[in-house]
């Protein structure tokens, strides 16, 4: 025994059955219409009162698009997200100019047309019915368990963690299908799977013990959890959506459709561009860089009321982009590191003599105390301000 035969109850091929099932309906998943179905993109009635009878601020919206030949390439925002998205094709939404004209239109505030936390479980949960097959999926208790768990994922604030455990809540009670397809076998896959790790099953030879079925199972069953959050819900968010906080609302995580995000980033920076801003060629570029050890700092948009902020990133690594096709990109210290040992000199400076730098500050602590100490100064000698 323990050669993998067809005929034998072989795990690996069990297995290997189902993930082609898989691969196959995401190679033909209609991700674009339960897209816009989900997730449908705001007009100008969602502000203003029409014969329908909505007031202002309804969330009213079409939903049926026609496609037209112009593609917007929605790119993963990591280069994991990438990696791990190869099972879903073709994430290019095709959108017809009268939506871009509808995004234009002065009545639609942009920054208010973000996805609620329930649009998006419901698009996730709808690719996730739509490519996995049912014996993965399991039961209605486990649909019903699962999508709570990814609308927890979806509704997590700013820095909150989300663990395997968290993943698997509600879950590890019950059983899909596929695990109970899964018998004692002397083929040599199964032996494999649950004596890994496990070096005392393997010497005392009691793969076969019903204890170690139930260990197989558990390993099973974590593994495919996670790789569904990590590797189907994780990329289906950032191919669709633009994640960010807001202003006002620091804390709450929204998801933008990129279209929208895609409408608020052009506007931000062709306004950018008229104000105080001009974009470099690649000369003036290269010869900047040329002439320093850093590159330049990153930048982000963050959402206002009526406007964008933008928000400069001066940890992270600058990657210069070569013009040259032969030349590969390289990175070059961020501008926090390379001022490290300058910043160091100033504080020591400030800290021996506070007044040498004049209105200089290092932070919005030091911002504070300026004031503190001058409005003190203001209120004792009861001055008028000036």
């Amino acid at each position: 025994g323990g050669l993998c035969t067809s005929n034998s109850n072989c795990l690996y091929r069990y297995l290997l059955v189902l993930l082609k099932s898989l691969i196959r309906n995401a190679q033909h998943c209609e991700h674009k219409k339960l897209f816009l179905k989900h997730c449908p993109f705001p007009t100008s009635e969602l502000y203003r009162k029409d014969n329908g009878g909505y007031e202002a601020g309804e969330r009213k919206s079409f939903s049926v698009l026609k496609y037209d030949k112009k593609f917007i390439h929605m790119q993963p925002s990591s280069s994991r997200a990438r990696a791990e998205s190869h099972c879903l094709p073709g994430i290019n939404l095709e959108i017809e100019k009268v939506c871009e004209k509808k995004l234009s239109d002065s009545q639609i505030d942009l920054a208010e047309s973000y996805s609620t936390h329930h649009q998006v479980v419901s698009f996730i949960w709808a690719v996730i019915r739509s490519i996995v097959p049912p014996d993965l999926l399991g039961d209605r208790s486990i649909w019903r368990a699962l999508r709570l768990n990814i609308s927890k994922f979806v509704g997590l604030q700013r820095f909150e963690m989300f663990d395997l455990s968290q993943c698997l809540h509600r879950l590890e009670s019950s059983q899909p299908p596929f695990l109970s397809q899964i018998r004692i076998s002397d083929c040599c896959c199964y032996k494999l799977w649950v004596c890994i790790g496990n070096c005392s099953c393997a010497k005392e030879g009691s793969c076969n013990s019903s204890k170690s079925k139930i260990r197989l199972h558990n390993r099973l069953f974590r593994h495919w959890i996670y790789w569904l959050f990590s590797s189907l819900v994780v990329p289906v968010i950032s191919n669709y959506f633009y994640v960010t906080e807001r202003q006002f609302d620091k804390l709450q995580v929204f998801y933008y459709p990129k279209p929208v995000w895609m409408k608020l980033a052009d506007n931000a920076t062709v306004y950018l561009k008229e104000q105080n801003y001009e974009q470099l060629n690649d000369a003036s570029y290269m010869s900047i860089i040329a002439k320093r050890r850093f590159g330049f700092s990153r930048v982000r948009f963050l959402p206002k009321k009526n406007k964008m902020r933008i928000v400069a990133n001066t940890k992270a690594p600058c990657e210069i982009k070569a013009y040259d096709q032969n030349k590969r990109s390289f990175f070059v210290k961020s501008v926090n590191s390379s001022l490290k040992e300058l910043h160091a000199i100033l504080r020591r400076v400030k800290n021996e003599n506070p007044y040498a730098l004049g209105s200089s500050v290092f932070g919005y602590h030091d911002v504070y105390q300026k004031l503190y100490r001058f409005h003190q100064e203001i209120k004792g000698a009861l001055l008028m301000v000036p």
